[in-house]
């Protein structure tokens, strides 16, 4: 039981020595209270924009969902509603896992070709649509169509946040990144807390049906959110954004 616990501890010392090899430390100009003050600054600019407030919110959402329900309920639903063993809970994840890592290419040439938000939307409501068909749909065929479908949600949802987040961050990175952060664990946090309450009073359905309005609030916040993928690329008179000179393809749709 503990081996796979040190695997992973030890994976996670990998990345911490590139990390300390590569990384250089930056000039630190200015006081503690200058750059304190910058700090705050910064963050008080993203949280007024609402494109940040989308990525963050999706970041909220996912955390909620593949953490909060997928991870710590899913399994709970395999063995007391599907009646299976533990292996059915694997698959089903296997199945998550390859779907996502499938999406994060061809997700992030469409952030890059149609726009950061249509693919936080797309992957906010793909997500929520996988989790009502895990509350409505019986068996294990439908259990792992559901997966299926959330798997593809949740690989657009790990590209159209980042994506966007990264045009905003300007000269803001540390801080408005961790702040990012923490908005995906806070969802990882009250996701199990509230999906399993709702599992004790009320059912499985009403869990996955949670999970899904949260991601739906979050397609909300992502519809009124501000395309950022052409944020600082000039407007030409008929109102599109100007090409770039090494820009190759098509340009984005007005």
């Amino acid at each position: 039981m503990r081996a796979p616990f040190i695997i992973y501890g030890g994976l996670l010392v990998v990345p911490a020595v590139i990390a300390a090899t590569v990384l250089r430390s930056g000039s630190r100009r200015g006081g503690a209270h200058q750059r304190a003050t910058r700090t705050f600054a910064g963050l008080a600019r993203a949280l007024r924009d609402r494109a940040y407030r989308a990525a963050a919110g999706a970041n909220l959402a996912d955390g909620f969902a593949a953490i909060g329900v997928r991870s710590a309920i899913v399994p709970l639903f395999v063995r007391d509603v599907l009646h299976r063993s533990a292996i059915w809970t694997g698959i089903g994840f296997l199945v998550v896992g390859v779907l996502n890592a499938a999406t994060l290419l061809p997700g992030g040439r469409l952030a890059d070709r149609l726009g950061r938000r249509p693919v936080i939307v797309a992957g906010c409501l793909v997500s929520a649509g996988g989790l009502v068909m895990l509350a409505l749909l019986p068996g294990l065929g439908g259990y792992l169509a559901a997966l299926a479908i959330f798997g593809l949600g949740s690989g657009l949802l790990d590209i159209g946040p980042a994506a966007m987040l990264g045009d905003i961050l300007g000269d803001r990175g540390g801080t408005v990144v961790a702040s990012y952060q923490m908005a995906g664990d806070i969802g990882a946090v009250t996701g199990p807390v509230t999906a399993g309450y709702l599992v004790d009073v009320a059912s499985y359905g009403a869990a996955f049906g949670l999970a899904a309005g949260v991601l739906g609030l979050a397609a909300v916040l992502g519809l009124a959110a501000p395309e950022t993928r052409w944020r600082d690329r000039p407007v030409t008179p008929a109102g599109r954004p100007e090409a770039r000179p090494d820009r190759v393809g098509p340009e984005p749709p007005g």
